[in-house]
């Protein structure tokens, strides 16, 4: 009966960790209405690149060359989906694994460590939050592709979505190993900028795999961002009749197995690091 209840303070405990966390972040976003305005803007502008630079290299919206290695010609369509995909997980990454340097910045570590909830919980709670506002620039952007691409299947938004899900899986477990970096050399931005960089040159987020170097081929088709990306960005291309039901137990092998990877490294670290008493070192 005991262990009952005691089950039951730590899941309300660890929910008022979510609310808590989620309303906090939520009522600084919002005293700043330029940031707000950016999250409307900055989706498209963050797309244009991509569409003006693939336009010019090719000398045309659609290209011969990718109808013939990827079965669609349009590389505005193409790249886009690929970047929401891409851009999504990895700001969620960003997001989650800087939570603690934030509460350093803000001067409320020491308010928050002594918070009977978990730090799993409340790192979490940080994902959940940056998958909301990532959500919704997601949302834009999707909206853009539809409105200059008629021909995307809606019918695929269903698995696009089931990609998206357990794509988020997957980046919360490397978040939390992001995480323990950032516990353990304050500034780990480094690291976190660093696999985004060379993530992006074996994931097909503007271009398919077959133009990649080979050896780079090897890793990029074993790659959970590769099935992602090329899952959801079939999903809307060609419908849900090209999706492989095996690809997306694939990713999600990955992403249970790198989540529970990660939530040992990161507790693990937590510990070390505050027996060491280097916890609160800026």
């Amino acid at each position: 009966m005991m262990r009952h209840s005691t089950h039951k303070k730590i899941i309300i405990a660890n929910v008022r960790t979510f609310k808590g966390v989620i309303s906090k972040r939520w009522s600084i976003q919002k005293k700043y209405p330029l940031s707000l305005l950016f999250w409307f803007i900055f989706p498209i502008l963050f797309m244009l690149p991509v569409i003006i630079f693939g336009s010019v290299l090719v000398g045309d919206r659609y290209s011969d060359n990718l109808m013939k290695i990827a079965g669609y010609s349009d590389i505005w369509t193409y790249s886009g989906l690929g970047l929401i995909y891409f851009n999504f997980l990895l700001s969620i990454t960003w997001h989650t694994s800087y939570a603690i340097r934030d509460e350093e910045f803000l001067g409320t570590l020491e308010s928050y460590y002594v918070t009977p909830s978990s730090k799993i919980a409340y790192t979490m709670a940080n994902g959940l939050y940056a998958i909301l506002l990532n959500g919704f620039t997601v949302s834009i952007q999707l909206l853009f592709l539809f409105s200059i691409s008629p021909n995307l299947f809606r019918s695929g938004i269903i698995f696009a979505l089931i990609y998206i899900l357990v794509g988020i899986i997957f980046i919360q477990g490397i978040t939390f190993i992001f995480s323990a970096a950032v516990l353990t050399f304050k500034n780990g931005w480094r690291i976190v900028f660093t696999f985004e960089v060379l993530l992006g040159l074996f994931t097909p987020i503007a271009y398919p795999i077959a133009i990649l170097p080979t050896n780079l081929q090897k890793i990029s088709i074993y790659s959970p961002f590769t099935i992602g990306v090329d899952g959801f960005r079939n999903s809307l291309i060609f419908g849900p009749n090209s999706i492989n039901i095996g690809d997306i137990f694939i990713l999600l092998t990955w992403g249970v197995c790198v989540l529970i990877l990660g939530t040992k490294v990161y507790s693990k670290q937590e510990k070390r690091i505050r027996k060491k008493g280097t916890l609160g070192q800026y």
